[in-house]
């Protein structure tokens, strides 16, 4: 992983790239040579950052989406194997995202690009350049002053485009929360 975060200044750029070699690289689908290939991006954006209301940050190129439970990369997925879920949901866009926080307590994540790579690896690439996924997330995060609650949070995201494999329109509904524990 490469990375440089915007710095503080009002309008400032940065840059995310991680990428992926071996096995996961093939079943990532997005081989830098050929497909599939055993190098490939899991992650590669401009973070751009604009002084608007409380700033809005922008992620440009390859971007992990924003709903489903488990993460493609392995270190960061709370489960010891994968769900169901996880080989039927997208896992990456390449697009642009919108980050916005309307304050401590709500969130806002928008964004539209391709319609995969999807997890069950469906060739993505199939589609004309016009087909596209909406993606869209709140988070309610509880204030301080709700005691031993404070930092719970709950989102609702939505995910959909038509499915790479056979034109249908998918859905993806997603809702999740994370609720910290009274004791250490």
């Amino acid at each position: 992983t490469l990375d440089k975060a915007p710095d503080t200044s009002a309008w400032s750029a940065g840059y995310h790239v991680q990428m992926l070699m071996g096995p996961g690289a093939v079943k990532r689908g997005t081989g830098l040579i050929a497909s599939p290939s055993e190098f490939a991006f899991n992650e590669a954006y401009i973070n751009l950052h604009v002084p608007v209301g409380n700033g809005i940050e922008f992620h440009v190129g390859q971007f992990g989406t924003f709903n489903g439970y488990e993460a493609y990369d392995t270190y960061k997925d709370p489960n010891w194997s994968r769900s169901y879920g996880f080989f039927n949901e997208t896992s990456a866009h390449t697009g642009v995202a919108a980050f916005y926080k309307v304050a401590d307590w709500l969130s806002l994540q928008t964004g539209v690009g391709n319609v995969g790579p999807f997890n069950s690896q469906v060739d993505a690439r199939s589609h004309v350049e016009s087909a596209k996924a909406y993606l869209a997330m709140f988070t309610l995060t509880a204030p301080d002053s709700w005691g031993w609650m404070k930092g719970a949070s709950l989102s609702a995201g939505y995910t959909g485009g038509p499915n790479a494999s056979n034109n249908e329109h998918v859905d993806q509904w997603y809702v999740g929360g994370t609720l910290p524990l009274p004791v250490t």
